[in-house]
């Protein structure tokens, strides 16, 4: 039960919480309550304990003698029964050291300080974009805007010592609690309070779509003919000075108009985990599933993965370390779904194939093994053109994983088995769409970097639905 100070308390709060929500000074539209059964249970009616009302009135009554409030008693009860109290000009002043609290002003100066202070230190795209918005968002209010910003001072603080901490670890992948133990010393404070303000924030202004990933010493020395994609200037302090100097392939586009608004259709997709993967923090290691002739060097031992007819699942760590000796294909094909991936190779594979299952958005380490794999066959002497295959659902985010991988590692990739005539072959599966979906599949259509795609994006907007993988296997 609160005492009379702590229903005092809530009471000069209430009011300057008004004085900051009007548009008015305080001297032209004092802030106000009225004193309900509502607003002080059992205060009207009497069913209030004597004690905590006398108590009550007291820390009003000293408020007033100091010029911070004015009280209204009922007629005929003054000392007894309060109507209203009044915010004065001096409480709206000084309320706020009296509570122990900040104003909104103070909360939006300090925050602000905080965000400052870390700009330079924070120097990766991303992060730097969110703090330019951030800023602009607290001058533009006067207020700490919720969607950008933790609205408690302590959870800021563990937010801005994460990203700190995202910087600092590099490229290095650390466990999730691991990360939160270094960064934050306790293990689990990163997932409870941080994880998901930092998976919202990267999914908003660091997904596939602004900061397409690398293939860094992967990459293909082949020079590729595709449009530009807006990959990541090196996370320095300096970055904006060298990318004058920069190779062009390593430079952000921001000539292209569609970005701006295709920035945050990946992140519509990933998840907090996904999206915590792409900087490099992860609950457990990854596996790869994969299936065909592949022969590998693993610690001074070779190994012809071909030997398992129903493709085998390697921990990522020991299939990126290890050395590509063969692989004779004519194809690699990237299948998303799990069930269409198994009965793939169970019944359709071809000798001459490497089957890869995606499991949606192709993680860090599946862009590095696909990479890895097509600088092995830009080598082979026997294959004049790399080849990809991409099989996903017949829907908004199938056609994002293909874009994905084309703006990420493999520019050239095709996809299969996802023709507007598919479409028509198994309409009986067609599972009907949303009005705020078929806005996303129609925001398609206005941007040429999905014009390959615009056929089977007309077909889906024409039957008014989408065709899943499983379609093709019931």
């Amino acid at each position: 039960m609160q005492g009379g100070q702590e229903i005092a308390r809530d009471l000069l709060g209430r009011l300057l919480d008004k004085a900051e929500a009007q548009q008015s000074p305080v001297a032209a539209r004092r802030p106000q309550i009225r004193v309900t059964d509502q607003v002080v249970r059992g205060y009207v009616s009497g069913g209030m304990d004597p004690d905590i009302r006398a108590e009550l009135h007291d820390a009003l009554e000293h408020w007033q003698s100091g010029g911070l409030l004015d009280l209204k008693w009922v007629r005929f009860e003054a000392g007894n029964l309060l109507e209203r109290i009044y915010l004065t000009e001096r409480g709206a002043a000084e309320g706020f050291q009296v509570l122990g609290r900040l104003s909104k002003a103070d909360v939006v100066q300090t925050v602000r300080r905080n965000l400052t202070e870390v700009f330079d230190a924070l120097s990766v795209d991303w992060m730097r974009l969110w703090l330019t918005d951030a800023l602009a968002a607290l001058d533009e209010r006067a207020s700490v805007p919720g969607h950008l910003l933790p609205a408690d001072s302590e959870k800021l603080g563990w937010l801005l010592q994460s990203l700190m901490g995202i910087v600092d670890k590099g490229d290095e992948e650390l466990a999730m609690r691991v990360f939160s133990k270094r960064y934050l010393r306790d293990s689990k404070l990163f997932e409870r309070h941080v994880k998901s303000w930092i998976a919202k924030l990267y999914r908003r202004y660091g997904a596939q779509g602004a900061e397409a990933w690398k293939a860094s010493e992967f990459a293909s020395r082949r020079p590729v003919s595709f449009p530009p994609t807006r990959l990541r200037v090196a996370d320095t302090a300096d970055s904006t000075k060298r990318a004058s100097t920069a190779n062009p392939a390593e430079l952000v586009d921001t000539t292209n108009p569609d970005h701006t608004q295709l920035d945050t259709i990946y992140g519509d997709l990933l998840s907090d985990d996904d999206a915590l993967a792409e900087i490099g923090i992860v609950i457990s290691g990854e596996d790869i599933s994969f299936c065909g002739p592949l022969t590998l060097m693993v610690a001074g031992r070779m190994v012809d993965c071909s030997v398992f007819p129903r493709g085998l699942s390697l921990d990522s760590a020991t299939l990126l370390d290890a050395l590509i000796v063969n692989l004779p294909v004519q194809r690699i094909l990237s299948i998303e779904n799990k069930a269409n991936y198994r009965h793939y190779i169970a019944r359709e594979r071809r000798n001459d194939e490497l089957v890869v299952y995606a499991g949606g958005f192709h993680s860090p380490h599946k862009r590095k093994f696909l990479a890895k794999l097509r600088e092995s066959l830009f080598f082979a002497p026997l294959q004049s053109e790399p080849s990809l295959w991409h099989w996903g659902d017949l829907d908004y985010g199938g056609i994002l994983i293909l874009h994905s991988l084309r703006a990420s590692v493999w520019p050239e990739v095709r996809a299969w088995r996802m023709e507007p005539e598919w479409v028509d072959e198994f309409r009986q599966y067609v599972l009907p769409v949303r009005p705020d979906y078929r806005a996303k599949l129609q925001r398609l259509l206005s941007s040429e970097q999905y014009r390959d795609q615009h056929p089977l994006v007309q077909k889906l907007l024409e039957v008014d639905g989408v065709l899943e993988q499983e379609a093709f296997i019931t």
